[in-house]
């Protein structure tokens, strides 16, 4: 699974990917460093078909989808399709001469093109290049580890009292199911993210002050003070007891 999630490029799980006409995807990163100038990616047969119909000698009205097998390898992607792609070879439209026509003439309008690592299709595009290929949702929806030092791995668990997301390795090494960690929850990410989602809407967030993007989860039993995770676990609170902040506000109610 983890390997699906990885673009093909860099080789590291996807950051902000998009998707190309062939159904791959790369990080945005990857398809701007990927792409180049339209011309040198176009097939023999386009290329040589493009410079002849300046001067209107090769695309007339008798131009069939047909005359050119390289075709069906190509795809036409603009920044005003809104995700819309015109594949080179419809299946109603094959040998129509007004469809080749149109499609040859657009194509000598792409600025730019990527060739795809995965299947060698190629995609031509406007003066905007990879920026106007269409974001893969899917992809960018999957959360992700948020103790992974380097390369964020998918998350395969939430916990409820840290209001942390954790991968299979970092939840093993930051939150063994021992000693503080025993009595806490561990819940799908996709539950965990509704959760979040939930518990933002409906009540103030606290910040820790040492870690601004923390919440105060946490309490310290020895310091009588609410911390976050990360306090817990790395900070000058990491040899103190501590316990979900949500169960010692119910205790002491």
């Amino acid at each position: 699974m983890e390997d699906e999630l990885r673009c093909p490029v860099c080789c590291r799980v996807y950051t902000k990917p998009v998707l190309m006409p062939c159904s791959h995807s790369l990080c945005v990163a990857c398809a701007l460093s990927c792409q180049e100038p339209a011309q040198n990616l176009l097939p023999h047969s386009l290329s040589s078909a493009g410079s002849e119909s300046d001067s209107g000698t090769v695309i007339s009205d008798r131009t069939s989808l047909l005359d050119f097998p390289d075709m069906d390898k190509l795809s036409i992607v603009s920044e005003t399709d809104s995700g819309v792609v015109c594949n080179s070879r419809p299946s109603s439209y094959i040998g129509t001469a007004s469809v080749a026509n149109i499609f040859l003439q657009s194509l000598q309008n792409c600025t730019y093109g990527i060739k795809c690592v995965v299947c060698e299709r190629m995609v031509f595009m406007d003066d905007t290049g990879a920026l106007s290929l269409p974001t893969n949702r899917v992809l960018e929806a999957i959360l992700k580890c948020e103790r992974c030092l380097i390369d964020h791995r998918p998350a395969t668990a939430m916990c409820e009292q840290c209001e942390v997301f954790f991968c299979d390795i970092c939840r093993e090494q930051c939150h063994p199911a021992t000693g503080m960690y025993a009595k806490h929850t561990l819940v799908d990410p996709t539950q965990g993210d509704i959760i979040l989602k939930y518990k933002k809407k409906n009540s103030k967030e606290f910040k820790c002050n040492e870690h601004p993007s923390e919440s105060l989860g946490m309490f310290c039993l020895s310091c009588r003070l609410p911390v976050c995770c990360q306090c817990a676990q790395d900070g000058r609170h990491m040899t103190h007891e501590v316990q979900p902040l949500s169960s010692m506000c119910k205790s002491q109610k």
